[in-house]
């Protein structure tokens, strides 16, 4: 038996009354997809801080402060984290002393929840001093790490930020000259005996007019990682950062010929066609699955530099992405005005199914503000909970 009722409408004849009729369904069908990707549609608790999590980073001398922190599970109960410049030496009376910054660290978390344990790794050079453990091939410039993740039993892959100094003083005289695939042939030894060989990324654009680049974050979906970078055309436009994205199988993400690169729906091979998907991210931003939702959320600083953490939420990997809301203030930049905060992703590994734990970075436009005071400069967290 059909139960589904039958509707029967008689057809209009070609005359304006009809073609205001299909006008007008038009509007409605582009109004409700706008409704879809403007609405956020996850509702959060007011987010709180996590000062278990923040405890488990600070003062672990030598390893005494660090940016970046992104993580990535290895083995059965092990999760790497991967640092950006990095303060090696000591904390005497609140403050950094005998100290190098290096460009790039690890930690291996074993466990987690309250009997979580935590070692930093910094690499040495030759004459024993911290040096970094990623290190570029072409000997030029540093490597920032970025999103990692195991592809297979026995490859680590992590995107690797290649950066050399630009002119100027303070925070930012630095700029982007590549990006690099590193692939750590044996992720499960420690981090100061990895074996890492670089990839090129020919879908990487680096120019005085356009920065578009793929690695920001990566996620994996089905038989799919899904690669998230950012379009940015210069001088910068009001709207900012554009979220863009790739995808390809785990098995061949070392084969870039077989990444794919969506378009209006469409998974095609020219980078440069990418959809923007979003708008206003930051550089550093996280996509991630929030199982008892059923949606993808996508996390990052307002503007890059920001009190503000905002969230965007979606259906699919690629969208609709609603408009962002505001998940927390981050209170550091009452402490002074030089204090700036930034860096803000998600970590699914330390998150219950109905929750984002999430972590920033407060630092300073003043760069010896970061020796004299160290509060400032270790990964901080909060806690995220959907409303029931």
């Amino acid at each position: 038996m059909n139960l589904r009722p039958e509707l029967h409408f008689r057809p209009l004849a070609d005359s304006p009354a009809r073609r205001f009729t299909i006008f007008t369904l038009l509007l409605l069908l582009n109004f409700s997809a706008l409704l879809s990707a403007d609405s956020p549609t996850l509702s959060f608790q007011t987010a709180q801080p996590a000062p278990e999590l923040d405890a488990l980073f600070q003062n672990r001398a030598p390893w005494i402060g660090g940016d970046g922190d992104y993580s990535v599970r290895i083995g059965a109960n092990d999760i790497v984290w991967l640092f950006s410049d990095t303060f090696a030496g000591e904390i005497r009376d609140g403050k950094r002393v005998n100290t190098k910054m290096v460009n790039n660290t690890a930690a291996l978390q074993h466990g987690s929840g309250p009997d979580a344990k935590i070692e930093f790794f910094i690499g040495k050079s030759n004459d024993g001093k911290p040096a970094a453990l990623f290190t570029p091939e072409s000997k030029r410039g540093w490597f920032w790490p970025q999103a990692a993740i195991m592809a297979s039993d026995d490859r680590l892959c992590v995107f690797l930020a290649q950066i050399e100094k630009s002119p100027g003083t303070g925070a930012f005289a630095f700029k982007q000259i590549d990006q690099r695939l590193g692939i750590v042939a044996n992720p499960l030894d420690s981090p100061n005996d990895w074996r890492v060989r670089e990839i090129a990324l020919p879908c990487t654009e680096l120019t005085g007019a356009r920065s578009r680049v793929f690695g920001s974050s990566i996620l994996r979906d089905g038989e799919f990682l899904y690669i998230y970078g950012i379009d940015e055309i210069k001088p910068r436009t009001a709207r900012g950062k554009h979220m863009i994205l790739a995808r390809v199988k785990s098995d061949d993400i070392e084969n870039v010929s077989a990444w794919r690169f969506f378009h209006d729906g469409i998974w095609q091979e020219d980078f440069k066609a990418c959809t923007h998907l979003a708008d206003n991210l930051a550089n550093e931003f996280s996509v991630s699955y929030l199982p008892d939702a059923k949606r993808f959320a996508a996390i990052y600083t307002e503007d890059g530099i920001s009190p503000k953490i905002l969230l965007r939420d979606a259906p699919t990997p690629w969208g609709p992405w609603s408009a962002p809301q505001t998940l927390f203030e981050c209170p550091e930049i009452k402490w002074d005005k030089r204090v700036f905060c930034y860096a803000a992703k998600a970590h699914p590994l330390l998150a219950a199914n109905d929750e984002l734990v999430i972590s920033y970075v407060a630092g300073s436009h003043d760069f010896w503000h970061v020796f004299s005071d160290a509060r400032l400069y270790w990964p901080r967290f909060i806690r995220a909970k959907l409303k029931p």
